[in-house]
């Protein structure tokens, strides 16, 4: 009886293990994501401040939108997943945005410098999810929203072509 109850016990954790290991990647990306999202948006706000581009505002406020919509749908995502979301900007983001802030008259540069680049980013991670999350609200959730990063990187990267500071 002890053995059949060790035996059933080492089984129940080796079909346990890859799911819990799939739940680290789940909430990793969770993690990415929301961080990608809050610097968008904190990021577009102060661009929306600053810019003096009135393409660059546009865009700005587009993100604001777009990307506080995205984070929202994350969260009920991620909520109904058991998984949690983040609700600070990690220090690495943090510090791009203090940077952004910094630029002075090339803040629209700037700006649409780290679109490009956090859009590059947003967009490999958005798709390793699409392709390899364990959890189907949440493949769901990175295929629907990479059209919208594909977008926001081609207007970004057009943008930053005819930027003038």
């Amino acid at each position: 009886m002890k053995i059949r109850a060790l035996a059933a016990t080492a089984i129940l954790l080796a079909l346990s293990a890859p799911a819990s290991a799939q739940d680290v990647a789940d909430q990793a990306f969770v993690d990415e994501a929301a961080a990608s999202g809050m610097f968008e948006v904190r990021s577009s706000e102060l661009a929306l401040e600053m810019a003096q581009d009135e393409n660059v505002q546009s865009f700005a406020r587009q993100m604001v939108q777009d990307h506080t919509a995205a984070n929202e749908r994350l969260k009920a995502v991620a909520q109904e997943e058991g998984l949690t979301v983040p609700g600070e900007l990690p220090d690495t983001q943090a510090s791009k945005r203090a940077e952004l802030q910094d630029t002075g008259e090339a803040v629209d540069s700037t700006y649409l410098e780290m679109q490009v680049e956090a859009h590059e980013d947003a967009i490999s991670l958005f798709r390793q999810c699409a392709e390899g999350c364990e959890s189907e609200a949440l493949r769901g959730f990175a295929s629907e929203t990479l059209p919208t990063l594909e977008q926001h990187h081609e207007h970004a990267t057009s943008l930053a072509g005819t930027s003038t500071n």
